[in-house]
């Protein structure tokens, strides 16, 4: 079974993401501060380095690996010209 990790799929855009790479046979994770129903959730702060990397072992420690990621989740509060 393929993975995706998806940050802020808890919802909106995110969340219908995750639910239509669900549909297509994927394991989804949602990387967010927030659960997503349905999905398997980690608690994660996409503006703390550290703690995407910890998500991200997590994710390869439970699934054994990683398919595709889609970056949904923009920490705002720093403004879209401060993120890479």
């Amino acid at each position: 079974m393929k993975v995706a990790v998806i940050t802020g799929a808890s919802q909106g855009i995110g969340n219908a993401i995750a639910k239509k790479f669900s549909e297509n046979g994927y394991r989804v994770f949602n990387l967010s501060r927030t659960p997503a129903e349905g999905i398997e959730s980690i608690k994660t702060d996409v503006s703390d380095r550290e703690n995407v990397f910890d998500s991200i072992s997590e994710v390869v420690k439970r699934a054994g690996r990683i398919d595709v990621l889609v970056n949904n989740a923009l920490p705002l509060f720093k403004g879209i010209d401060a993120c890479s």
